[in-house]
């Protein structure tokens, strides 16, 4: 394979297994038989990574700043990866199949250009699964047990196939979470309250999520790459491959020094707000704040009376007590303009402004590219 990385993960012959875990089952594979871990949770990661002052309680924010394909490390490949995509016997197509034999199994292989210049995979071949010996000598009549090598000269490759098509690539993770804070082996398959098996294609480059923290220093892994997914892995997997990615993890504290607010403030603050029941809160491993009402449901206003944040443009603060004890000229204009202000930030929701802000960031990331362009223009020579 020319790739230390994915050799470690998947060498497997007679002699030795490079990892002997597959699954959350049993080592003995008393339960199906398959093997080491009867492969329940398939999901390679990479991690667990250690965030610094992350502690129980407490909530990550992840950014994602970029995920790109892993190049083949084959010379004669050089600047291309290779996926696969498996329609498999727990996909929803695989007993309302048109066209015989079926039910049945097919793997297709994509290539896709790791160098960033052509946003498509196209298929190379596919073939259909045969019943497979592993090199322990288990017999895999269907894919059961992940790395399962796949003798070459039991099945049919069919080159030419999905002709002319062209399968947009969203590169992004179906698996990003914490560790959980059961003490025993989880299975990755089913995402859980710390994220997890999730294979949403918008967990890309450019997403922000949020995990509970319930172990200190959150344990982040990443894995289960995607070149491309639809809204779920309807006939059994989506185009999987190996892929690099760049993330940001940022903790609550963190938050509180980016934005120079101090954590006890914060918490005072979140504390009114869950008093209001406009969050909600869960102490302990897992813990952390969480909306309690539709951001459509939550005004400005209602935020502003939560933590009690006077706005007042009266001198007197409302008593009336302006001029010499008593309610002076001006008071009623004042007091007025304060029903106005209300009456406005009562008409603005929380999801308003999240709308707002996501125009205005995209406006501006335009607004970047344009300049940029502009740049480029006025640097090319004249011919």
């Amino acid at each position: 394979m020319g790739d230390p990385g994915a050799e470690s993960v998947f060498l497997w012959t007679k002699e030795k297994k490079g990892v002997n875990r597959r699954g959350a089952g049993p080592m003995d594979a008393s339960l199906f038989g398959r093997g080491a871990g009867e492969g329940l949770g398939v999901h390679i990661c990479t991690g667990p990574v250690y965030v610094r002052n992350a502690e129980p309680g407490d909530v990550i924010e992840l950014r994602i700043m970029d995920v790109k394909p892993r190049p083949c490390a084959n010379p004669a490949h050089a600047g291309k990866t290779f996926g696969s995509n498996a329609a498999a016997w727990w996909g929803f197509h695989y007993k309302e199949l048109m066209t015989e034999p079926k039910p049945r199994e097919v793997i297709t292989i994509y290539e896709i250009d790791a160098t960033g210049q052509r946003n498509w995979a196209k298929a190379v071949y596919n073939f259909q699964w045969t019943p497979q010996t592993d090199p322990f000598g288990v017999v895999h009549k269907t894919i059961d047990y992940p790395g399962v090598p796949v003798d070459h000269s039991t099945i049919k490759e069919n080159h030419g196939v999905l002709k002319n098509v062209q399968i947009p690539i969203r590169p992004h993770f179906g698996v990003i979470g914490l560790a959980p804070k059961e003490a025993d082996i989880v299975d990755s398959i089913p995402p859980g309250y710390f994220g997890g098996n999730i294979d949403n294609w918008r967990i890309g480059k450019g997403a922000t999520m949020y995990y509970p923290v319930s172990a200190e220093g959150g344990l982040l892994s990443v894995g289960d790459p995607h070149a491309s997914q639809g809204d779920s892995e309807l006939c059994g997997t989506a185009i999987d491959l190996a892929m690099r990615d760049s993330l940001k993890p940022v903790t609550l504290a963190d938050i509180s020094e980016r934005q120079k607010i101090s954590l006890s403030y914060l918490e005072q603050l979140f504390g009114k707000l869950r008093r209001r029941g406009l969050v909600s809160s869960v102490r302990g491993p897992g813990g952390g704040y969480q909306m309690a009402k539709k951001l459509e449901e939550v005004s400005v206003a209602d935020i502003i009376r939560a933590v009690d944040e006077p706005i007042d443009a009266t001198q007197c603060g409302g008593r009336e007590n302006c001029k010499d004890d008593r309610k002076c000229l001006t008071h009623d204009l004042w007091a007025s303009l304060n029903d106005r202000i209300f009456e406005y930030l009562n008409s603005v929701t929380l999801a308003q402004m999240v709308v707002k802000a996501q125009a205005q960031a995209a406006e501006t990331k335009v607004m970047e590219l344009k300049d940029q362009r502009a740049r480029r223009d006025q640097a090319e020579p004249v011919v």
